[in-house]
């Protein structure tokens, strides 16, 4: 028996002291905290993301939870926290960071509605770290079709807690668009549009979000002896407010291969004050089912759904323009609302090859890669006016394979033969992901 109590006391002594001394982090005391290698990031800013300050009582969970949420900032190319000077439970924490090429111009180019008679191109500018206070500042003008102007500021610090984010949007721009149900409107609006809007977003964790957004919207028609606007005035001037979910767990936004992606929204024009008077109703859903290491699933279903007395034209939906359907890719279906699906296939034929660029200021650039991959795909969709029913004599579907090419910088390239309803085979150019 003796002996037993002395192997459990052996056990015991033993026990505390290995973990004394492997974790030399367990329920420490903060005596000083010392930020090394920042040298535009206030320390104030590195402090909050801690989520412990000078005397607090902490344990190694903390520690690593601190550092993810460095690492997360976007802020930090590499973050160490460790403990220096201990006596008995205190100790001084250091952190020592890294910091990343935070201002950078990029490339502004697109092809409005995917219609590569519809190309636009200008340039943009970024500050992921306006003023060392992780604050985000983009602004970005293009010209071609449509041209317009937009300028974005982005804090994390509203409250004490960096889970809110406020947004401050501006934008001026150009709308033209060829109406199919053109009544009372011209058959071809040419408006300019402008907005400035204030959105708070509340964030849980990395993968959901809910914002709730208000603006101020004004639509000034451009167009010489016709109407394109709700008001005889030629300018419609109103208020808009809107709330949205979205929960993401994709591993890459541009061309996920597994996770989930769920965007709920309401949205409502005119609130009292102008002749415009809607809500619409968006959802996005999307799932990404890994079947082995280069075989995957793709899903989608998706809608956008009007109601209320006055819609405006310009904001009428289209299959046809930003969405389409493969197989009819051509074929332009207007509505007051919009609901589709879409289902792929994709097999890698190409793992993601790493481009080694010889630009040694920007460290990210030397991850980019390029990956191919073959796709099997199904699309079906319908564009129908608000207070009706989808039809299924109206319903365009499509189906076909492609190639799909991972390009750097997010963007997406497929080219692919698809056939529809015209039961006719056609060659296709898509930019960007279909799902």
């Amino acid at each position: 028996m003796r002996f037993i109590l002395i192997l459990l006391f052996l056990f015991v002594l033993i026990h505390y002291s290995l973990a004394s001394w492997i974790d030399p982090f367990n329920e420490v005391i903060v005596r000083n905290i010392v930020i090394e290698g920042n040298k535009i990031t206030k320390p104030w800013v590195i402090q909050r993301f801690l989520g412990f300050s000078q005397g607090d009582t902490i344990t190694t969970d903390q520690f690593t939870a601190a550092t993810q949420r460095l690492y997360e900032s976007d802020l930090f190319s590499s973050v160490t926290i460790r403990a220096e000077n201990r006596i008995g439970k205190e100790v001084d924490v250091v952190i020592q960071v890294k910091e990343k090429w935070y201002i950078y111009p990029f490339p502004v180019i697109g092809l409005r509605d995917r219609d590569w008679k519809k190309f636009y191109g200008g340039l943009g500018i970024r500050d992921n770290n306006f003023l060392g206070r992780s604050e985000k500042l983009a602004c970005l003008f293009a010209i071609g079709y449509d041209p317009f102007i937009s300028i974005t500021f982005t804090s994390p610090w509203v409250g004490r807690s960096y889970n809110y984010l406020l947004t401050l949007g501006g934008n001026i721009s150009r709308g033209r668009l060829s109406l199919i149900q053109s009544e009372d409107y011209a058959s071809n609006l040419d408006n300019l549009y402008g907005d400035a809007s204030i959105t708070l977003t509340r964030v849980y964790g990395s993968t959901v979000s809910a914002a709730c957004m208000l603006a101020y919207n004004y639509v000034v028609n451009k167009s010489e002896g016709v109407t394109t606007t709700v008001s005889a005035t030629g300018r419609d001037i109103f208020a808009s407010a809107g709330f949205s979910f979205i929960f993401d767990t994709r591993n890459v936004k541009w061309f996920p291969t597994r996770g989930e992606f769920v965007n709920i929204g309401i949205d409502k024009f005119g609130l009292g004050e102008s002749q415009v008077d809607f809500a619409r109703f968006i959802f996005d859903a999307r799932k990404f089912i890994p079947i082995t290491s280069s075989i995957s699933v793709a899903a989608r279903l998706h809608g956008n759904i009007a109601g209320g007395p006055v819609v405006p034209p310009y904001y009428d939906v289209f299959i046809g323009y930003g969405e389409r359907i493969r197989g009819m890719f051509s074929t332009v279906q207007e509505g007051q609302s919009i609901i589709g699906s879409n289902l792929e296939m994709r097999f890698r034929l190409l793992k993601d090859v790493p481009l080694n660029l010889p630009i040694g200021l920007v460290d990210d650039l030397n991850h980019v890669g390029i990956g191919v991959y073959w796709s099997l795909f199904g699309d079906v969709g319908e564009a129908f006016q608000k207070g009706n029913m989808p039809s299924y004599d109206r319903l365009l579907y499509g189906y076909g394979g492609g190639l799909s090419f991972v390009m750097p910088f997010n963007v997406v390239v497929q080219l692919a033969i698809a056939r529809g309803n015209s039961r006719k085979l056609e060659a296709i150019l898509v930019l960007g992901t279909v799902i």
